[in-house]
């Protein structure tokens, strides 16, 4: 499995307009349109991730209208109570929504433990989040094999202006903010 992303995609080809948030929206939506159209020589070979979020949403429904893709994947933390799992009820949801078959991956709290230490091997460097080993084991164990192109929207909440990253934004003006973000030093006499 070859991990690939899109460096310096730009959405937005034209600056004009920026004001009007259906027109900045819909060319937003044509670019990754046209980008994810790249690959329909490779159509049968697509999986979509489907969390039920709004991210997901919009490239399972791209995927949906430009290659029929008809089954959706995604999984969840064990450790979270199964009656609070709200992950799974917004995959469904959203599955169900678009009319499609969802296949979400149940992992034990030995799998996540185990997919720890094997997700480090297989990347060769720390994970970065608890979500990376449950894509590792969602890749490795919950998708089928053929479906070797795998389409997600994780981190897509960065590029559109998620509110924790707006509010961070706001508060690196603050005194207080830059005080506690400061590197401690020693000064050596």
């Amino acid at each position: 499995c070859v991990i690939k992303s899109i460096q310096g995609l730009d959405f937005l080809t034209n600056r004009e307009n920026l004001d009007d948030i259906k027109s900045v929206s819909q060319q937003a939506y044509n670019n990754l349109t046209k980008t994810i159209k790249n690959l329909s020589f490779d159509k049968n070979r697509i999986a979509v991730m489907l969390s039920g979020g709004l991210d997901s949403s919009i490239l399972y429904s791209i995927c949906k209208k430009l290659f029929s893709v008809e089954n959706s994947y995604s999984t969840g933390y064990p450790f979270v109570d199964p009656k609070e799992n709200t992950e799974k009820k917004y995959a469904l949801s959203a599955a169900k929504a678009f009319g499609v078959k969802h296949h979400y991956h149940e992992i034990t709290d030995v799998e996540y433990l185990q997919g720890i230490i094997n997700g480090i091997s297989a990347a060769e460097e720390p994970l970065h989040h608890f979500q990376s080993v449950l894509y590792y084991l969602l890749i490795k164990k919950g998708i089928p094999r053929s479906k070797d192109i795998i389409i997600n929207g994780q981190g897509a909440e960065a590029v559109w202006g998620e509110p924790s990253i707006v509010d961070l934004l706001n508060l690196s003006n603050k005194t207080w903010f830059k005080f506690l973000g400061c590197t401690p030093t020693v000064k050596i006499l």
